[in-house]
């Protein structure tokens, strides 16, 4: 594959390269504050992202210690109450997948439970595991994105 020639240049290019080969989906935090500096920086950065017409629709909700234990309080709240208006308003992801979805979805679930310990048939197991999405994996951070 050629390398653009730029004007940042291949460092750039390197740079990039770099940070997408090294992504990964993180479902551990350390309980480490995070400046509140650094949470600005990163949401400047990521505001660069592009949108159509660059009329950036997102509105970023960031929230730590107290309040984000009470935001997720009010999710798994709201989960369990079985009241009307829960529903999602649209769908996240396909209801029938076929190969060769299926089969790598299957894998990359199976792999994760078996790291947090829960085995097929294990509902609480599974549940729990799900909760973890509104905790927010323990990361002293939240945020919720809305469009």
């Amino acid at each position: 594959m050629s390398r653009p020639k730029g004007p940042e240049g291949p460092a750039a290019w390197e740079a990039v390269e770099g940070a997408i080969r090294s992504r990964a989906s993180i479902r551990a935090f350390l309980p480490d504050p995070v400046e509140r500096a650094t949470v600005e920086r990163l949401l400047e950065t990521a505001a660069r992202a592009p949108s159509a017409n660059n009329h950036q629709p997102w509105h970023v909700y960031a929230f730590a210690g107290e309040t984000k234990a009470k935001v997720s309080e009010a999710i798994l709240v709201a989960r369990d109450s079985g009241e009307e208006g829960h529903e999602a308003e649209y769908v996240y992801a396909m209801k029938q997948w076929r190969e060769p979805y299926k089969a790598r979805r299957r894998e990359v679930g199976w792999a994760l439970y078996d790291l947090m310990g829960v085995v097929k048939g294990d509902y609480e197991g599974s549940r729990a595991a799900a909760d973890r999405n509104y905790v927010f994996f323990d990361a002293p951070v939240g945020m919720i994105l809305t469009i």
